[in-house]
């Protein structure tokens, strides 16, 4: 009975020192916008605080989302025609430098960039009439002409840093690294001849999030606490 009871204290206490070594994380996020594209905002991170432990993973996303604005088009053309439209934005981030000198770059194990050409588009196809004779330019009168009204959408692109740029990620307390985010707007209603379009311009804004997970190191308590629950181990075998 006394035996089992020891075995039971001492696989307890290595699942308390066990615990102490489970992977940790750390996140870090940074909102941009809102503005009217085309704009480029620069953000800052900190790096991964390597007193903590040993870095294990970084995962990258950035999150794009449009709202408002609109595209109006109107047929001068002699006859029908049919017109799709787009209004949105693209987005993308990449690091521009870092406090240590050491700028991590956002590329995933193939060597290609992570947060790249993220595009939010609201679009519609129209089947306008031909010119009834309201003039050239754009004019909102007969079957001739259409308006998109831009919705609110959101779209994400994310990934995990490759393993052989996770290094310049990490750094002592303090340190940073700084990105830009590029928002460009996207606006067609190309394709047919005859078709004249204006338009209001949407708004956008976002969030890019950094996350680090990680292996922290062991407290010297649990250490202490392993080395006695081995040893414990040890002289029950024998």
């Amino acid at each position: 009975m006394m035996k089992s009871i020891q075995m039971g204290l001492v696989l307890v206490a290595i699942g308390a020192a066990a615990n102490s070594l489970r992977a940790g994380t750390v996140s870090y996020e940074q909102a941009f916008g809102p503005g009217t594209p085309n704009f480029t905002q620069p953000l800052t991170f900190n790096k991964f605080d390597s007193s903590l432990g040993t870095l294990d993973s970084v995962h990258v996303s950035l999150s794009l989302t449009i709202s408002g604005g609109d595209l109006t088009v109107d047929n001068d053309g002699a006859e029908p025609a049919t017109v799709t439209v787009k209004l949105g934005a693209t987005g993308s981030a990449s690091t521009t430098s870092a406090s240590d000198g050491k700028k991590p770059l956002l590329l995933d194990g193939n060597g290609n960039n992570l947060l790249t050409n993220l595009q939010v588009i609201n679009t519609d196809t129209f089947n306008l009439g031909a010119d009834d004779g309201d003039g050239p330019d754009v004019q909102t009168t007969g079957d001739d002409w259409a308006t998109l009204t831009g919705a609110t959408k959101t779209l994400t692109t994310s990934g995990y840093v490759g393993n052989d740029y996770e290094v310049k990620y990490a750094g002592d307390q303090g340190a940073t690294f700084a990105v830009d985010v590029d928002i460009n707007q996207i606006l067609d209603f190309g394709g047919t001849g005859g078709v004249a379009g204006t338009f209001n311009p949407l708004s956008a804004n976002g969030v890019m999030t950094v996350v680090y997970t990680y292996t922290p190191v062991p407290e010297p308590a649990s250490i202490s606490l392993l080395a006695l629950a081995s040893l414990a181990l040890i002289r029950r075998r024998r």
